[in-house]
């Protein structure tokens, strides 16, 4: 999921145009990283995960949210902590299952959310 804004930058990298899906964490060390981002389109199931890198998804950040009216959407959120080393980098992907707004669903791996919101702070 692309984040297309940022508030306070300590010992990362992100940027708007290049790869905005992606926080780059500067210095080796103990990360607290939370989401919460909120998919649209109707009855169906969100999902949403934190992986690292491109291709490990980071234990306790899988995360599944259900609603059963068409007019709704559903929230999904989570912190998990994770040591984590200079230079890898981390990525938000949602996907939902809503026969709405299915676009592209393969797993968690498509990026169908409306709102989301990434933090993480260095703890060490």
């Amino acid at each position: 999921m692309p984040l297309d804004n940022e508030s306070y930058k300590v010992n990362i990298t992100h940027s708007n145009t290049t790869n905005p899906e992606r926080v780059t964490v500067n210095a080796t060390g103990l990360y607290q990283i939370s989401y919460s981002a909120i998919h649209l389109g109707g009855a169906g199931t969100g999902y949403t995960r934190l992986v690292v890198n491109g291709t490990t998804e980071m234990p306790g950040s899988y995360v599944i949210g259900a609603v059963s009216a068409a007019s709704y959407s559903v929230s999904t959120s989570t912190t998990v902590v994770i040591p984590l080393s200079q230079n890898d980098f981390v990525t938000l992907q949602g996907a939902t299952t809503a026969t709405t707004y299915i676009s592209n669903y393969a797993g968690p791996t498509a990026t169908n959310a409306s709102t989301a919101v990434m933090t993480v702070v260095r703890l060490n």
